[in-house]
């Protein structure tokens, strides 16, 4: 699927949000400064792994939500804030799932 998802979410606002809601020791994990973090552009789709999140260039993510009351639309625009950790090797790095509208954090993707 090729979805027009160019300029869907403010990044800077994004990434604010994305490490407010991490924990302290998370918080402490991080190896770059917060402000610098990658924000991956996507959609939600239900998938066999459950909620998901796909990438713009059709990279897969299943993620919890941190709410089960959220509801989801098919192909609503979303972005994973990637937070790389010192923890990466063994975990993987943590990465928050936004949404674009409300910017507002639905979910985490479950580290190894």
């Amino acid at each position: 699927m090729n979805l027009d998802l160019s300029n869907t979410i403010n990044t800077e606002t994004a990434r604010k949000v994305a490490y407010e809601s991490l924990s302290d020791d998370e918080k402490a994990s991080l190896t770059l400064d917060w402000k610098n973090t990658s924000v991956v552009i996507g959609y939600y789709k239900y998938t066999d792994c459950g909620h998901s999140f796909i990438s713009n260039s059709n990279e897969l993510k299943c993620f919890s939500t941190i709410n089960s009351d959220i509801k989801f639309k098919n192909l609503q625009h979303l972005g994973a804030v990637v937070f790389q950790t010192k923890d990466d090797a063994l975990l993987g790095p943590i990465i928050v799932i936004v949404d674009s509208e409300s910017n507002t954090v639905v979910g985490f993707v479950v580290r190894n």
